[in-house]
């Protein structure tokens, strides 16, 4: 239970490091059209769209709308999936894999 729990605080951390600026709601998200996080409703709308496979890929590897890694050139891609996964975790009921 100990390591689930730090195993979430990482992917917490980097979400607050690294996806927060654009995925919290706030201004740098609503200029770009990132999805809040606080915002279930959109997510909904962009899962029926793009499966978390692709999502994850989109992340990864970059697109014309996301920068590779959220523009961090110094995280795994282990740290990214967590971040991403905190997040899917956050608007979704479903149990989403590491």
């Amino acid at each position: 239970m100990f390591s689930s729990f730090c195993y979430a605080q990482g992917e917490n951390k980097t979400f607050n490091k690294v996806c927060s600026s654009c995925h919290n709601g706030g201004i740098k998200g609503f200029i770009s059209g990132a999805p809040s996080i606080e915002d279930k409703q959109l997510w909904l709308e962009y899962l029926e769209k793009h499966s978390i496979d692709e999502i994850k890929q989109i992340v990864l590897e970059g697109s014309e709308e996301h920068k590779v890694k959220g523009g961090c050139k110094k995280c795994s891609n282990a740290e990214i999936i967590g971040a991403i996964n905190y997040m899917l975790r956050r608007v979704s009921s479903e149990e989403v894999k590491p």
